[in-house]
């Protein structure tokens, strides 16, 4: 038997069917105790599969909200076997990005060791990353013409060097700079290469 005259407070639906003496929802499947038929309370039978299935699906297709989607479903159904899945799919491309990086890093590791086999025991500097320019003509043209740019001139900087000759060494202060740089070899030419 139906009764419309209740209805449903989770769907609005007011068909409802005597079940067992309980009044049930036909569409949401909401249960009611029959106390009064002004007044209908929910009893705890909520169908959250179908919610379930909606948030497990939005983990195939955004894997960069995955974990967030994993704690709803969890909140949910704590025991839930597809999340697992998800889960264990998530570890294994953490551990995939880690082991690949770490190979990265091991590759680096043994460039830069067969570097310093190679160039006479250099302590690990190659001769590749060493200018072919010395770092003391860089600091006696930087003390005597550094104002004029001579400096970076000679380290193939020449924006630099013309604008360093245009402000007279950026009035003294961009020449005192450059000496101190110079003299502490922390200068580059313009590969980035350190000075011999």
């Amino acid at each position: 038997m139906t009764l419309n005259s209740v209805k449903c407070s989770r769907c609005g639906s007011n068909e409802l069917l005597e079940i067992d003496g309980f009044l049930q929802c036909v569409y949401c499947q909401s249960r009611y105790e029959v106390s009064n038929a002004q007044e209908s309370r929910p009893v705890t039978s909520i169908g959250l599969g179908a919610d379930i299935e909606v948030l497990l699906k939005k983990c195939e297709e955004d894997p960069a909200n995955r974990e967030r989607y994993i704690r709803m479903i969890l909140n949910i159904d704590p025991s839930n076997k597809e999340v697992q899945r998800f889960q264990a799919m998530g570890r294994q491309s953490r551990k995939s990005w880690k082991s690949a990086a770490r190979q990265q890093v091991e590759k680096l590791g043994s460039a830069t060791a067969g570097a310093s086999s190679t160039n006479g025991g250099t302590g690990g500097v190659s001769s590749a990353v060493v200018s072919n320019k010395s770092w003391l003509v860089a600091l006696v043209l930087s003390l005597v013409l550094g104002w004029a740019g001579a400096d970076r001139f000679y380290l193939g900087q020449f924006g630099l060097g013309i604008l360093k000759l245009l402000t007279f060494g950026g009035f003294g202060i961009w020449y005192l700079i450059d000496l101190v740089l110079i003299g502490l070899k922390r200068v580059t030419d313009s590969e980035g290469k350190k000075l011999r």
